[in-house]
């Protein structure tokens, strides 16, 4: 894939009418895991209007498979929508056979029955998960390859059960796609790489008073970007020990820090991220 022209990163994009951020997990209870935050824009302003669990959504359950299944007939559900998504989208290039992600997302259950055989099968391709860092990866600094030990099994689910479907229903694959109008926008968000780039990051995922008001402070700084949260969510973000229900926040800000920036949304692109994918941090 040729670098996007610098007169497309530079053209305007309309705002979509929604917002979302989804923290992602591929845990058996995902539906408790999984935390998602809506928001609109409201002028230059990010408004929030509701964060809850992917169990709580219409047809949600604690079980990963009925969540899973909810998060994504709730997406479909909304009409056009910004979606920051935290799972990788992608795989290292020598690991995928196709040309673009959107066929490699499409093949990707065939290649990997399930999590189990995805594990079996990064193990065996035999390098270090450094080596196994995609372009993007190494770019924002994420945290782990996506096939670590730690998050291999929330790369399979999302790809497989939740990317995959939407992208069978016409959603975009940003900004390996362009962002057509009237459809769900998906962007592969990630709260750590943004905190980092930012030197906004102190343990917030704790129990104790220093990892809650750690969650306070980077709440507070999100706020003063112009992205509102009532008061009637603030608890939730606060006690919310693993931080998960926040992270859903990082990934809906992310997403609209995007979106408000057609240089952001649509930066110039390597070969290698229209195959592995783009993290917008």
């Amino acid at each position: 894939m040729a670098p996007t022209p610098s007169h497309v990163a530079r053209a305007a994009v309309d705002l979509p009418p929604h917002i979302v951020g989804v923290d992602f997990s591929g845990a058996g209870q995902a539906g408790r895991k999984v935390w998602v935050t809506l928001a609109q824009p409201a002028g230059d302003n990010l408004r929030v209007t509701d964060v809850r669990r992917a169990a709580g959504l219409p047809g949600g359950a604690a079980a990963r498979t009925p969540a899973l299944a909810a998060l994504v007939a709730w997406l479909r559900a909304m009409g056009p929508a910004a979606v920051g998504l935290d799972f990788p989208f992608g795989l290292h290039r020598s690991l995928v056979p196709e040309r673009s992600l959107r066929a490699f997302v499409a093949a990707f259950r065939a290649h990997y029955a399930d999590a189990q055989a995805f594990r079996v099968a990064m193990r065996a391709a035999g390098r270090s998960e450094r080596d196994l860092k995609r372009a993007c990866d190494l770019e924002a600094r994420t945290p782990f390859a996506p096939h670590n030990l730690r998050v291999y099994r929330q790369t399979w689910h999302g790809i497989a059960e939740v990317l995959a479907p939407l992208c069978a229903a016409g959603a975009c694959l940003l900004p390996m796609e362009p962002p057509q109008p009237g459809r769900l926008w998906l962007l592969e968000a990630c709260p750590a790489s943004a905190l980092k780039a930012r030197d906004w990051y102190h343990p917030y995922k704790g129990r104790g008073a220093t990892h809650r008001e750690a969650r306070a402070e980077l709440l507070r700084r999100v706020e003063a970007e112009g992205v509102a949260v009532p008061r009637s969510r603030r608890a939730a973000l606060l006690d919310d020990a693993e931080g998960d229900a926040l992270d859903s926040v990082l990934c809906t800000w992310i997403a609209w820090r995007a979106v408000r920036d057609p240089a952001a949304l649509l930066p110039p692109l390597s070969a290698e991220h229209g195959v592995e994918g783009y993290v917008y941090a």
